[in-house]
This record gives structure tokens, C-alpha cells and sequence, in this order.
């Protein structure tokens, strides 16, 4: 297995250094076309790389579109095929734009599942990106592989509820607002960034219980800054928590001074309550521990209508009203 898996690898990167260098032109004679699959529900894709990437017409003799001139453009598959020739044997798709004015074949190293959403956004929902203000990167930022950081108890029932992926319009609103305000002052600090950001929804693994198999899929809202040595999306909060405070438009309704003391240590309005990640209390609850108090933006979460969204040491949270100072 493992030496089937070395020939593999090193086959795919003979095939892709041989594509990568293709020419523009080519003999129809050296080339045999065998079609794989073909299909009735279309599957979309997007250029993977913003770089050279040769579109092929219909009989692969020639190099008709250079995909790095079409990164807003969803491709339509009808077809997966073998191309053959005397340099290479590789697996291409035959694609086509909506208005089918970009059209042949594309080899499959070249795409990535997804689709183009009208702003600046895409989607790669089989990676589990729902919309990105950024082109997919690599698979070091696929979601599939992260776990979202949701500390507390947690009960399943209840949290599935903020597991249904918002619709498009809903995450629009919510990527429109957080990229046109990037260093609002008054976004938590959590939730903002010093640099203007990219800013995507994703779904991330939760695990309410130790057991794997009740794993969880939520939607969560991440961050990357541009120009920085991070670069790869951060989780900063579940989508459904900045969906609330960006219905409120991030204006707090009352803010609470912070104070540095001695060292490095910030105080401020000191409160001791049960935090909740989401507005809902059976769903996620944290310890009482104390926490700096920022910011009250809005109140009458929660099924009891009793819960507070705050800016609690920067993080985004919801606290039982009744325990705000007064």
C-alpha cells in the first residue's frame, strides 16, 4: 500500500509539472479522449489557482481561455474525460460558464468545487466554506479539518439548533457589515482585527460529548487579517452571535471604561455571572468566573427573553441580564 501510495504521488506530480508546462497548441492525432462520466445535475467549479490555467477546446488542439482571467466565473461540468497524449494521461472536465461563452476542457488540478456568489464572495461547501471574501487557499485551511473552540458544557438537543447553515442572504449582511468596519471600536476585540481582514462563514466540528460520533457542524464566523503572519483563518465567534450584533449595528448600548493597573494586567467592570456562547442557555453554558464587562449591546435573548449580548474580556457573549450592574 504504501509503495502503491509513493507511485501515486509521484505519477500526479509527473502529470501535473508535464500540464503545468503544456503548450498552447496541440495534434488532435496525439491525443485520445475517452469520456469517464458525464452528468444531468451539474457540479460547479471554480479556478483553483489565480495563475496560468489553459481551457482546451473540444478536440484538445488548442488553448482557447486562460482561467486566471475568470476568477468570478462558476464552471458547469458536463463531463469528466481521460485525455491522452504521447506527454501525459491526466483527468479533465468539460465546463462551461452560465452563458456558455466559456466553454471546454479544464484539466481537474485546475479546479475546486464551488461557485461564485454575486459581491466579491465564493463558496466551497463540500470544504465546508459557506462564503469567503478569499479564494481557497490550500488544504491546511480546510475546514473539515478544524474543531471549533466552544468551551462550556454543551447539550446536543439544544445546540443543533445552531447547526442549520444560515442562508446566503443572511451571511452577506454579516460579511458586508464586519468587512466595511474591519477597526470598528465598537466590535468586541475578539471579534475584530487590527488589519483590514478577510473574513469568511465556515462550518467547524463541535463535539458536545466525548464521543465523536455526536459531532456537530456549526457555523462559525473566522477571520484572517491580510499582511500578516497569520495566515490562516482564526474562528472569532458562531455566525448566529455576530448575526445578532450586527442587527444591532454594533452600537453598544451602554460601554464600561477598561483601566490598566500594574504589569500587564486590564481591569475594568468586574462581573461574576454564567456566560453563554449562544442565545440560548441550554445550549452552551460557561463557568461564573469574573470577567471585564466592555460593552451591552442588546438584551432579550434567550427562550426566558432574560439573556444580555456583551463584550465580556473581548470576547462576544450572552450573560443573564439581571446580573449587569446597575
Amino acid at each position: 500500500m504504501k509503495l502503491s501510495g509513493l507511485l501515486a504521488s509521484a505519477f500526479i506530480g509527473l502529470t501535473t509539472v508535464a500540464i503545468a508546462g503544456q503548450p498552447t497548441t496541440a495534434h488532435a492525432s496525439t491525443a485520445k479522449i475517452t469520456t469517464i462520466k458525464t452528468y444531468q445535475v451539474k457540479p460547479t467549479y471554480l479556478a483553483r489557482y489565480p495563475k496560468t490555467a489553459y481551457m482546451w477546446n473540444t478536440h484538445y488542439t488548442k488553448a482557447i481561455h486562460n482561467l486566471k482571467n475568470y476568477p468570478h466565473t462558476t464552471l458547469y461540468a458536463t463531463k469528466k474525460v481521460t485525455i491522452k497524449s504521447k506527454k501525459h494521461t491526466a483527468a479533465y472536465y468539460y465546463v462551461q460558464s452560465a452563458n456558455k461563452k466559456v466553454a471546454g476542457y479544464v484539466w481537474s488540478g485546475y479546479l475546486i468545487a464551488g461557485h461564485y456568489v454575486s459581491g466579491g464572495y465564493y463558496s466551497y461547501p463540500s470544504r465546508g466554506i459557506l462564503l469567503s471574501s478569499l479564494r481557497y487557499q490550500s488544504k491546511a485551511d480546510d475546514s473539515l479539518i478544524e474543531q471549533a473552540d466552544v468551551p462550556g458544557t454543551k447539550d446536543k438537543t439544544a445546540l443543533s439548533a445552531f447547526a442549520t447553515p444560515p442562508t446566503t442572504k443572511q451571511m452577506i449582511k454579516v460579511l458586508n457589515f464586519y468587512l466595511k468596519n474591519p477597526k470598528n471600536t465598537d466590535l468586541p476585540a475578539f471579534v475584530c482585527s487590527s488589519k483590514t481582514a478577510n473574513a469568511r462563514i465556515a462550518l467547524v466540528n463541535v463535539w458536545p460529548t466525548n464521543n465523536k460520533a455526536d459531532v456537530l457542524r456549526i457555523p462559525m464566523f473566522q477571520v484572517m487579517p491580510k499582511q500578516s503572519e497569520m495566515s490562516y483563518f482564526g474562528n472569532r465567534t458562531n455566525f448566529w452571535a455576530m448575526q445578532d450584533l450586527v442587527a444591532l449595528g454594533a452600537k453598544p448600548e451602554e460601554t464600561y471604561p477598561m483601566k490598566a493597573t500594574s504589569g500587564s494586567t486590564t481591569t475594568g467592570i468586574g462581573i461574576r455571572t454564567v456566560r453563554y456562547n449562544f442565545p440560548d442557555e441550554t445550549a452552551n453554558a460557561l463557568s461564573n468566573s469574573g470577567g471585564n464587562l466592555q460593552a451591552v449591546y442588546g438584551d432579550g435573548y434567550g427562550k426566558k427573553h432574560d439573556l444580555s449580548l456583551v463584550a465580556l474580556d473581548g470576547w462576544l457573549r450572552y450573560v443573564n441580564t439581571s446580573d449587569l450592574p446597575d
